[in-house]
């Protein structure tokens, strides 16, 4: 995936990069200053963020949390549909 949005890529203002992400205002803004988060395009002095880098920063996230926490993998255990059988 391209870092450069496209022509129709709507830009995010930080407060709905935020909620999109679950953090507050604050904690994204740390999250930039920390370089854990792509740093925004100011327009009109605005920071904003292409909402696909958005988007594929939170599905890089989930695919992470997966892999660490073994939710890649079927959940040993898990309920499987019966069959009945006569």
């Amino acid at each position: 995936m391209s870092n450069e949005p496209e022509e129709s890529d709507p830009f995010l203002p930080r407060d709905e990069v935020a909620a999109a992400i679950g953090v507050s205002v604050r904690t994204l803004s740390r999250m930039v200053a920390a370089g854990e988060f792509p740093r925004p395009i100011h327009v009109r002095r605005k920071p904003m963020w292409p909402r696909s880098a958005v988007m594929h920063w939170r599905h890089e996230r989930v695919a992470e949390f997966r892999a660490i926490n073994g939710l890649d993998r079927p959940i040993k255990g898990a309920a499987r549909p019966r069959v009945k059988v006569d």
